[in-house]
């Protein structure tokens, strides 16, 4: 499937990060965001807000939402 290929890309990337215990669910995270692009694929679409608080796991994607 197209998807798990894309989450196992993903992951390899992250694998050095400083999240690569979390690889798994930022990779799904990221594909779920640029597959949201559809053909446009502008990746300057895709935002990232930070927020003081939580843990790692509490981070959501948003659809649709702009700052």
């Amino acid at each position: 499937e197209k998807r798990s290929m894309l989450v196992k890309c993903a992951e390899t990337t992250l694998n050095s990060k400083l999240v690569a215990d979390y690889k798994t669910f930022f990779a799904e995270m990221s594909v779920d965001a640029i597959s949201l692009l559809g053909d446009d694929m502008s990746v300057s679409s895709v935002g990232i807000k930070k927020v003081t608080g939580g843990s790692v796991t509490d981070t959501l994607l948003v659809p649709g939402i702009g700052w």
